[in-house]
């Protein structure tokens, strides 16, 4: 969903299925960001999209039956610090910044379907590596997120330092509930493809973990070479 009547739609159903979310300051944030990721990225290549929108509708597309909402970070601290930092950033994470589903449509999987499956695939095509956000109190439990196989972390406590920008996430004290976030990589590497060959990539856990071709081996001289 990418037309501004659709992503109106969705978030104001986000604003009446989450305690806390804003429709109007959605809408402005991802504009925002938006001209803040373009003056980031210029010269280095296309900017990410500051916000997707993930949609389960009727086929139709008339009634919407759940969806997420994964923006683009722009870390103002970072690019401050080092501009490549800042885009890393901005390529490697997406952030949940909303989630639902409709109440006549819970308790079937739709959710998780929506976060595992869809939101993963949608990140992972644009290049990112994680998918993080924050679960406040007030929206329910963390359990969903724990079930669905997502790192979750203790209450009021950040984000960790990650492979390959190791920048942690400080949690703000003025909102109660738990971080979580998925390694795609760790969790998706059979669905990516080597750029050389096309097989499947398989996940190397070691020092934060990082993706190999099974093709590829070192030879006599220290050089990475396709069998």
């Amino acid at each position: 969903m990418r037309d501004e009547w659709a992503a109106r739609i969705v978030y104001e159903a986000a604003e009446r299925a989450i305690v806390g979310y804003d429709a109007h300051r959605a809408a402005a944030d991802t504009s925002r960001r938006q001209d803040r990721l373009d003056k980031l990225f210029r010269g280095k290549g296309p900017a990410p999209a500051a916000t997707a929108i993930v949609a389960a509708t009727d086929d139709s597309g008339t009634e919407l039956y759940g969806a997420v909402v994964l923006d683009t970070p722009y870390n103002a601290g970072a690019v401050i610090q080092d501009l490549e930092l800042g885009r890393q950033l901005a390529r490697l994470h997406r952030i949940v910044s909303g989630l639902f589903v409709v109440d006549e449509h819970r308790g079937a999987g739709l959710g998780t379907q929506l976060l595992r499956e869809e939101a993963a695939m949608c990140a992972l095509v644009t290049g990112a590596r994680y998918i993080e956000g924050f679960v406040d109190d007030r929206n329910g439990s963390a359990d969903f997120y724990r079930r669905a196989g997502l790192t979750v972390l203790p209450h009021n406590t950040g984000l960790p330092a990650r492979r390959p920008t190791n920048t942690p996430l400080t949690h703000e004290s003025s909102v109660d509930g738990h971080w979580f976030y998925l390694d795609l990589w760790a969790h998706y590497a059979d669905r990516m493809q080597c750029k050389e060959c096309g097989s499947g990539l398989a996940f190397v856990p070691g020092d934060g973990g990082d993706l190999t071709c099974p093709r590829m081996r070192v030879d006599a001289a220290g050089q990475r070479v396709h069998e």
